[in-house]
């Protein structure tokens, strides 16, 4: 800032960057206090991601600490030779739901002798309706053909044990087969 005085000379006013610097860190605190009240006021806690990122940082520093104690007991050795090797480019997507329909097929018919032969039955979650249906939704020609196949078997054993069995190998080749066809 200038001024002029009475006899004409120009006088200029200079001001201390000690005492700019004071003035600037008493707005900066003085923002920081509203911040606060305002935060308060609003419900925002200013503190959540600083507790979040410490105890990030206790996590973190643990388990440096156990990867530092089994490096010490066991050698660089062991940590390197479990390290991952997966490639990408090796990777395999296999489909495989009329294994598994097959799989599901045969345990169902195995259970169901087991019951004919044993008489106990075991707890199971779904009910026959829905285990064709289950079939059905994941049937292919190979399943129709293995469920003949099995039917055929069983019905050639002549036990009358196993007829629920039987039925059960049927019921599901002929529902099966329609869909098929």
């Amino acid at each position: 800032a200038s001024a002029t005085s009475s006899d004409g000379a120009l006088k200029v006013s200079t001001v201390s960057s000690v005492e700019l610097q004071n003035v600037r860190q008493r707005e900066i605190k003085h923002i920081q206090q509203q911040i606060v009240v305002l935060a308060r006021y609003a419900g925002i806690d200013l503190r959540q991601d600083g507790r979040l990122a410490e105890s990030h940082q206790a996590i973190a520093k643990q388990l440096q600490t156990n990867i530092d104690n089994t490096t010490a007991e066991f050698g660089d050795e062991l940590i390197t030779g479990v390290l991952p090797r997966f490639d990408t480019r090796k990777a395999r997507q296999f489909d495989s739901y009329w294994n598994w329909a097959r799989q599901d097929a045969y345990e169902w018919i195995q259970q169901t002798i087991e019951v004919c032969i044993t008489g106990v039955t075991t707890d199971v979650d779904v009910s026959n309706k829905e285990r064709l249906q289950q079939l059905q939704n994941r049937a292919d020609v190979q399943l129709v053909q293995m469920l003949a196949a099995t039917a055929k078997i069983l019905g050639a054993s002549n036990k009358d044990v196993l007829l629920p069995a039987i039925q059960l190998a049927h019921k599901a080749h002929h529902l099966l087969a329609e869909q098929h066809s």
